[in-house]
């Protein structure tokens, strides 16, 4: 009887996540199904180890949440220097002006 429940709420909980997914936009589906992904909040607990590269400056604290958050970043401009609109998306994509070299260095 515990193990049928335990599916049943199971199947409650995704069918749940199935309709909030189902009924929000495109984009803001996808951020959720990113963010409820196994380890996706791993980040936010682990120890500030200086000797294992896990700090954070305060600023870069601040950008990760706005970008798990999808909330617009602070000082970046709304036109890239490719000449395209800026977003959070395309900054980090953009070879020209974006920052993916930053995002691995």
């Amino acid at each position: 009887a515990v193990v049928s429940t335990q599916s049943t709420g199971k199947k409650a909980e995704e069918d749940k996540k199935f309709n909030l997914l189902s009924s929000c936009s495109k984009e803001l589906g996808r951020q959720i199904a990113l963010g409820s992904e196994k380890g996706a909040s791993s980040w936010l607990s682990t120890l500030p180890l200086k000797e294992c590269g896990f700090t954070l400056s305060k600023q870069q604290f601040q950008d990760a949440i706005r970008l798990r958050y999808n909330l617009h970043l602070e000082g970046i401009s709304s036109a890239c220097a490719c000449g395209k609109a800026n977003s959070i998306d395309h900054t980090l994509i953009c070879k020209l002006g974006g920052y993916t070299a930053l995002r691995h260095n």
